[in-house]
């Protein structure tokens, strides 16, 4: 039996070598932000401030929405939709100018907020003498959203929620991408994005709005344009006749629209604004509203696909059959019946685009 120790021994010493480290509870998490900041947490979060819709709808995706011990007065109001977790969470202001006392109150291992270096930086140095760490991420650009998620994840020890979301992401992401490469430019229509309050207020090069638009197999008819959001005079847009408008429309609070009547009259009001009844999108009815709340955000891929099935409606997917998947898998929540977020609703089945 002595003579088989060392033998053991060496096989046991072996077998330790190759196999691969199991992370370290106390082993510190290192990330940069959006801003390119680096952050270091001695462990994994379990208590944080949340600033911002988009943030909290990430933190929810994580699995990690019960860690959340203070949020901002305009993500309080979307727990009627998204968050009903955070309905009794306390207040600490606005998310652009948050309450550094309440937040030193709730004793947070960290803060999120957005990844404006000036608004960063002004959180930051306020509460870095009580030892609280700032992180910024937006979630709004389709092109790091993804890089954004999986390091969030690393400071919330959800790795595996991550993975699931992305893989979840990039598979509807690789259906898109897919369709859109059989498409010759003229087959891809030329589309009038409006935003905001203002008439005419569009997206432009460089803005997170044009961005979608080649994802989409769309092209902007103020993608030349050098401002990133312009306002264009209707005239203007008339006279580039696109073939697609599309206009994206908040009815906040209120999760999207429940019957026909608002959307129908915004319709119809676009197709009275001077010299709009001869332009084709007009002429051919491709006029679609959008809610925001999936234009931007982890659930983005409902937006990016709602605006490639307008564009193209012979794309074999439903956007409004993945929407309610996503709240199903993503939010836990069932989307109400009657609830429209794009307008006029897809004429798709159940079964389409699972």
């Amino acid at each position: 039996m002595n003579r088989l120790r060392p033998a053991l021994t060496a096989a046991i010493l072996v077998f330790l070598m190759m196999a691969p480290a199991l992370p370290s509870p106390d082993r510190p998490l290192t990330i940069q932000d959006s801003l390119g900041r680096t952050i270091t947490l001695k462990k994994p979060v379990e208590r944080m401030v949340v600033l911002g819709n988009y943030r909290c709808e990430a933190v929810k995706v994580l699995g990690c929405i019960h860690k959340v011990v203070g949020v901002d007065g305009n993500s309080a109001k979307g727990s009627r939709n998204y968050f009903p977790e955070l309905k009794k969470q306390p207040l600490v202001g606005t998310w652009q100018t948050p309450s550094v006392e309440i937040i030193v109150s709730l004793r947070p291992d960290l803060v999120i907020t957005s990844a404006n270096a000036i608004r960063v930086e002004r959180l930051e140095e306020k509460l870095k003498t009580f030892g609280i760490p700032v992180v910024g991420f937006d979630f709004y650009r389709d092109d790091i959203l993804v890089r954004e998620i999986t390091t969030l994840a690393t400071l919330l020890g959800a790795e595996e929620a991550a993975n699931t979301y992305v893989q979840w992401r990039k598979g509807y992401e690789s259906i898109l991408k897919e369709y859109v490469s059989t498409l010759s430019e003229e087959q891809k229509p030329r589309i009038f994005l409006e935003w905001g309050p203002r008439l005419g207020q569009s997206y432009a090069r460089g803005s997170s709005g044009d961005a979608k638009c080649p994802i989409c197999g769309v092209r902007n008819i103020l993608a030349e344009n050098d401002v990133e959001t312009p306002t264009v005079s209707l005239e203007w847009v008339a006279r580039e006749n696109p073939e697609l408008i599309c206009k994206h429309v908040s009815p906040y609070p209120d999760w999207g629209y429940w019957g026909d009547k608002e959307p129908e009259k915004l319709i119809q009001s676009l197709s009275e604004r001077p010299a709009w009844s001869a332009i084709s999108a007009i002429r051919n009815k491709r006029v679609g509203l959008i809610c925001p709340e999936v234009v931007w955000g982890p659930d983005s891929i409902i937006g990016l696909l709602a605006f490639a099935k307008w564009a193209h409606p012979d794309l074999d997917i439903c956007p409004e059959q993945v929407y309610r998947e996503y709240c199903k898998k993503f939010m836990n929540l069932d989307v109400p019946k009657g609830l429209m977020v794009v307008y006029p609703p897809f004429e798709c089945g159940e079964n389409s685009g699972s």
